[in-house]
């Protein structure tokens, strides 16, 4: 995959369009944003290893869209105002979809997250517990306790996320009591009754029920249609870098904290969930 130049031009357009002609919006216009990011027209010049020599890219692709899914719902579930999200159901709805969707996945390992991070992005700890909740959850041992059956427990699995957050110093046990078996369920049959819309799609469908705003839509479309362009080793590291730039411009711009922890969130899961199916997905029956 290239990053154009031309991405830069779809993003100025998306935010005309969506917010330009809309002077009933309150929140500041997405021009606002100080567009510095290079995505320049740089090619690799080593030979592309393409992913989908593998079988396993196909369903490990569809199991990163089912975390994000899991992830959106989760950031709105118990949110009537738009914008007010869940960081804590965030990160747990979408590991709880990601081992529902990937179950029979024994010892995964390490993530190798170094190679994604991003440490101007203040959320990037999103990410990185994602990522923890999956090694630890889809090991062997862990995997049968919370998958009996082949279904997730629901009680176990809320349980076993709430200890590794507060173990890792990231929520506390207040923060977490805004996220509990019902918004779990909740967000879980969220993902199975949208299974067959695409995350650009599934953005636009929860923009238009007011549990996003149009610009959080706008900017998570764009940068779900980049992330469908993923076909190699190569596309994945111009798309890592294509991420973190967005990121860096959204984490110097003038939107509410709100939009931020959306936004940054979202980007930081789907980084580091990209890699470490990447990494692991090998291991997909």
């Amino acid at each position: 995959m290239k990053i154009r130049i031309a991405i830069i031009a779809l993003f100025t357009l998306t935010v005309t369009n969506a917010f330009g002609m809309n002077s009933s919006l309150t929140e500041p216009q997405l021009d606002t944003l100080n567009i510095k990011c290079n995505i320049l027209n740089q090619p690799t010049n080593s030979s592309p290893v393409f992913l989908y020599k593998e079988k396993w890219w196909k369903k490990a692709l569809k199991i990163v869209g089912k975390d994000l899914a899991g992830g959106l719902a989760g950031f709105v579930t118990g949110s009537v105002t738009p914008g007010l999200g869940n960081g804590v159901g965030l990160i747990v709805g979408g590991a709880a979809s990601s081992i529902q969707a990937a179950g029979g996945v024994l010892n995964p390992g390490s993530d190798s997250g170094n190679s994604v991070k991003n440490t101007n992005n203040k959320y990037d700890f999103a990410g990185e517990l994602h990522i923890k909740i999956l090694t630890i959850g889809l090991d062997e041992k862990n995997e049968k306790s919370l998958r009996p059956k082949g279904q997730l427990n629901h009680t176990a699995f809320l349980q076993f996320a709430r200890e590794l957050l507060i173990h890792n110093d990231v929520y506390t046990e207040k923060d977490l009591s805004t996220y509990g078996i019902k918004e779990l369920s909740n967000d879980l049959q969220f993902v199975l009754e949208t299974d067959n819309l695409s995350l650009v799609e599934l953005s636009e469908k929860l923009s238009k029920a007011g549990r996003i705003t149009d610009r959080e839509s706008a900017i998570l479309e764009l940068y779900f249609s980049e992330m469908n362009t993923i076909n190699s080793i190569n596309s994945f590291k111009q798309f890592v870098k294509f991420s973190i730039e967005l990121e860096n411009v959204i984490s110097d711009s003038n939107f509410p904290e709100s939009s931020k922890q959306l936004l940054l969130s979202m980007c930081a899961t789907t980084r580091h969930d990209l890699n470490f199916w990447i990494q692991n997905g090998h291991l997909l029956k």
